[in-house]
């Protein structure tokens, strides 16, 4: 077990990592598109992933990244709903940690809204107020 010491600096290297993935992402979008940024920093992830000891709890750890990249989210000025940019930092992170994570695209056909998360072992990481009600409302389009 890690003593408080250890478990903050991991926590504020995470949140430094979602920082500057969420650079990155700003940088890329627009020049790339969303596409070609999120499969870059998928082959990415899973490289560095690959070099690394599985973690047993994945779900620990998902909920421990997501809670740095919403940190992380909190210093980082967004004029703009960041559930999409979230959910890729969150899977990015996780997949560099060597913990399997999906990105999921919905939608809700009325009112017509979409959304985006990530699931770990089956668990949905998602800050919405309404996320138990949202998860049987969006139609899953996509999962990578």
């Amino acid at each position: 077990m890690r003593n408080p010491q250890e478990s903050d600096i991991a926590l504020f290297t995470l949140v430094v990592r979602a920082f500057v993935l969420f650079v990155m992402m700003d940088l890329g979008f627009p020049y790339f598109g969303f596409f070609k940024v999120a499969r870059a920093f998928g082959r990415y992830a899973r490289r560095v992933g690959a070099k690394r000891r599985p973690i047993a709890d994945g779900r620990s750890a998902g909920r421990r990244t997501f809670e740095a990249v919403t940190l992380a989210t909190r210093y980082y000025y967004r004029n703009r709903l960041d559930c999409l940019p979230k959910a890729l930092a969150t899977q990015c992170l996780l997949l560099a940690q060597g913990v399997g994570a999906e990105l999921c695209l919905g939608v809700k056909r009325y009112p017509f809204a979409g959304h985006a998360w990530v699931e770990v072992g089956g668990e949905r990481l998602d800050d919405s107020p309404s996320a138990l009600y949202r998860a049987g409302a969006y139609t899953v389009l996509e999962r990578f």
